[in-house]
């Protein structure tokens, strides 16, 4: 009932609806339900003969064309997403790619194959809103130092991409320009979602009492692209933080300054965010972990741009200041407003890093009750002693910088359960192995009443607390072609699960089942379970 793509067979580039010879390079495609990709196998020579090809009949020629101008690698994505559009929407976002221009037109491109085709159908989802995310990423290229987008080839090209080069001071104290590899460059420069919000235009002002409340037109709200460097209001956290509930949190008083920045500093930093960030020439200079906090001396921040933005997220918020008022979703209200758990400044870093091109996302710990950031350092390579994921390096923007032992799982912020890297589509990947000394894992099976394996069942899992005798949502997946799914979770908790299929739960009710035999989950030990 879902896609399905084959890749790594013999061919050359796909002809829709067609039947031919297959010669050549490698190809992918999407088999869409209902449809096939048959091929014929010519014993005497061994090659593959002929081809049924996927139709694509709900296709629209307009769609056909956009995908067409769209860079090869992207065309199988927006196949994915233009073909689960009605053919009216189709054709909405299919000509805002065929009237794009360049440089602009990948960009573009890739942000309709990665937003949900539920959001591309919904009324809050405006054209103009990915124009303004593709031109303001060249605008302000053109005007940092430390940061260069790099076109390759134009829309003219088969395989054309773009990504960025950055300024680094690398150990031995040479300047150095690196660029990233383009899915960095796409998904955590480009992408217009940050994270759980609603990509779309906002109304600052407005109070979020719900995910669609302040949601607007293009002509009467802002996008967060251009909000983060041209709102520069001075009264963050904002004066007026409980003129619209007679309920205000007892920490509504936090100010700027408890955040370790005084009012001065702050209304500079608000006032010259842009001018100073032009100025700066170096994106980042390796220096040493935990020297680069919002604690710092304020002699060094102005040196690289990860430094300066650190300090600004910080200096934009109330920490614990948002318990019985409003957790906002939109980067524009956290903004505007000033308040925030660390949820919110999970939201405000990634946006602040976004809008100056440095490549952010988040990171989440959901039955600790807490996320934080990492930021793309291509100098940087993960090791057993340190934090990092990758390239990737933590930056803990709501305690005191970027490692501290609030994220160490063997340290004095409680033990990590399950622990994942965020992609702003939803898609996650864990990565509890980097944070924690011990980790196990857990198998959940999923099987029908003939003990056959159910694929597509969605299995959520709960950790229960290091510290009491509560129970959390911990993490989901969805079970494979086996009707299986592998949890890896960090070691010393307690785990759960409760499985969805076929419009059925297991257990039925507001319960859970011990899948580690209600003991503590051992490093290095494999803990299975059958549910039916």
């Amino acid at each position: 009932n879902s896609p399905n793509v084959v890749t790594s067979l013999s061919s050359t580039k796909p002809d829709v609806n067609a039947s031919h010879q297959r010669t050549g390079t490698d190809f992918s495609i999407l088999i869409p339900p209902g449809e096939a990709l048959i091929f014929k196998y010519n014993n005497s020579n061994s090659g593959l003969e002929q081809y049924i090809f996927p139709t694509y009949q709900n296709l629209t020629s307009t769609s056909i064309q956009a995908i067409d101008k769209s860079p090869e690698w992207l065309q199988n994505d927006l196949r994915v997403v233009l073909t689960q559009l009605s053919s009216g929407i189709q054709d909405k976002w299919a000509n805002a790619i065929i009237n794009a221009q360049d440089p602009y037109v990948d960009e573009i491109a890739f942000a309709i194959s990665a937003l949900s085709p539920e959001y591309l159908s919904s009324t809050y989802a405006y054209t103009e809103m990915l124009d303004i995310n593709a031109e303001y990423i060249y605008k302000y290229d053109s005007l940092f130092n430390y940061v260069e987008i790099v076109d390759y080839g134009t829309s003219a090209d088969e395989d054309y991409y773009t990504t960025a080069s950055y300024k680094i001071v690398n150990g031995a104290n040479d300047t150095v320009n690196i660029e990233i590899p383009k899915e960095t460059y796409y998904w955590y420069v480009v992408h217009p979602q940050i994270n759980s919000e609603i990509p779309a235009f906002v109304k600052p002002d407005q109070h979020e009492s719900s995910a669609t409340i302040g949601l607007t037109n293009p002509q009467n709200g802002v996008f967060w692209r251009t909000y983060m460097f041209e709102h520069n209001d001075t009264d963050i956290p904002n004066g007026d933080f409980g003129s619209y509930t007679s309920s205000v949190n007892a920490n509504a008083l936090i100010t700027a300054d408890d955040n370790g920045v005084d009012s001065t500093e702050f209304e500079t930093l608000a006032q010259t965010i842009l001018d100073s960030l032009q100025n700066i020439e170096i994106y980042w200079d390796s220096i040493p972990l935990g020297v680069a906090s919002p604690y710092m001396m304020e002699s060094y921040y102005p040196q690289n741009a990860l430094a300066l933005i650190n300090r600004y997220a910080w200096s934009c918020g109330r920490f614990w200041s948002v318990g019985a008022v409003e957790r906002p979703h939109q980067p524009v209200r956290i903004l505007k407003w000033g308040i925030g758990r660390c949820g919110e400044y999970e939201d405000l870093t990634v946006a602040l890093g976004r809008t100056a091109l440095i490549p952010v996302t988040g990171i989440e710990g959901l039955s600790s009750d807490h996320v934080f950031n990492c930021f793309y350092d291509p100098l940087t390579q993960a090791s057993n002693t340190d934090y990092n994921i990758d390239n990737w390096k933590v930056w803990e923007t709501t305690i005191t910088g970027f490692v501290n032992s609030y994220i160490n799982h063997d340290g004095n912020g409680g033990r990590w359960a399950s622990l994942n890297f965020m992609r702003s589509d939803g898609f996650t990947y864990p990565i509890i192995e980097q944070f924690s000394n011990g980790t196990g894992t857990l198998t959940i099976n999923v099987r029908d009443e003939y003990a056959k394996p159910i694929d597509g069942a969605h299995v959520v899992i709960a950790a229960k607390s290091s510290t009491t005798t509560d129970i959390y949502l911990d993490n989901a997946g969805t079970t494979d072609q086996n009707g299986q799914v592998i949890f890896r979770v960090g070691d010393q908790r307690v785990y759960y699960a409760k499985v969805f299929a076929e419009g059925q739960e297991t257990p039925t009710g507001n319960s859970v089942s011990g899948v580690s035999n209600n003991q503590e989950v051992q490093d290095g030990q494999n803990y299975s379970s059958t549910f039916t």
